[in-house]
């Protein structure tokens, strides 16, 4: 049950940003916007599920997933500076860009399962 909540927080957390087009406003090329998000949640939801699994709920695991989209949303602002700036010219630039702004996606969906799947430890009496 706990997966089945998990999954439709993630997933509906994707609709409303996919209907608001957040991506856009964020940064992301117009013509690859929603499929970062359509992509990165169904990539989210999976790892996000898999490292709450592996790290057994611990805070360590949502710590380095937020350290993580932050690190992709850096490389996705830095590409996108660059590929401007080379006027579009810098092919790596470009493929920073596109592939920081999935990471990006991929691993706040991420963020956002296992924070739904944390579970505070309950002190001992």
């Amino acid at each position: 049950m706990r997966y089945a909540i998990a999954a439709v927080v993630t997933l509906g957390l994707a609709l409303i940003t996919w209907t608001v087009d957040l991506p856009k406003a964020l940064g992301v090329h117009p013509w690859w916007s929603q499929q970062v998000l359509t992509t990165g949640a169904l990539i989210g939801l999976a790892l996000g599920v898999a490292v709450n699994r592996a790290f057994k709920g611990r805070a360590i695991a949502l710590l380095s997933l937020l350290v993580g989209t932050a690190m992709g949303f850096a490389m996705a602002k830095y590409g996108q500076t660059q590929f401007a700036a080379s006027y579009a010219e810098d092919a790596f630039a470009g493929q920073l860009w596109y592939f920081g702004w999935h990471a990006t996606c991929a691993l706040g969906f991420a963020t956002i399962t296992a924070a739904s799947l944390f579970r505070r430890p309950i002190p001992a009496q």
